[in-house]
């Protein structure tokens, strides 16, 4: 048992990133995968909301729309409606309940992620993201945190702490410094 989540051999991570606009915070691009303790995986996709793309909201990091463009055209990512998307996800997740698992909704910052796509479905659909309740939640950013070795050292932010981003964090764990 971690963090009030009882692990067991039937678990399936689902393991979401979400990615923002400025001005409201919805959700432009979602992508998740699921996988099992020992790698395997259940289901991906990975999604642009074209339903956020309206006037004057920019993503955070706009410089990289050209990237997302390419993913679409390269069939990356595949553009669709909030609806579609939101029936997608849970569509994979009553298929992980069907065959036995119990699905766990896990990112980096979870807390994040999960609220990001809340605030979205709520504004455009008018109603939560997930059709479930009760699913367990767990945020890697926070396992990690409690496992960190006292050596880890990374950037400081403008505002002075010490930055803990997943790609900070993979650039300490694998050695890689420039890592983007």
């Amino acid at each position: 048992k971690a963090c009030g989540i009882v692990l067991s051999m039937s678990n399936v991570f689902v393991v979401t990133d979400t990615e923002t606009m400025k001005r409201d915070g919805a959700v432009f691009d979602l992508a998740y995968k699921s996988i099992d303790a020992n790698g395997k995986v259940y289901g991906k996709g990975s999604y642009l909301i074209t339903d956020v793309f309206k006037g004057d909201n920019f993503p955070f990091y706009w410089d990289k729309i050209g990237t997302y463009f390419k993913h679409v055209h390269n069939g990356k990512i595949v553009p669709l409606s909030m609806q579609e998307i939101r029936d997608r996800y849970n569509d994979h997740i009553a298929d992980l309940f069907r065959a036995g698992h119990t699905p766990i909704i896990t990112a980096y910052n979870a807390a994040f992620d999960t609220r990001a796509l809340g605030l979205t479905s709520k504004l455009i659909l008018g109603k939560p993201f997930l059709k479930y309740s009760g699913l367990s939640l767990m945020c890697i950013w926070h396992y990690w945190a409690m496992s960190a070795p006292k050596t880890f050292f990374s950037q400081y932010s403008e505002a002075g702490n010490l930055v803990t981003s997943a790609e900070a964090v993979y650039r300490y764990e694998f050695n890689k410094p420039d890592f983007i």
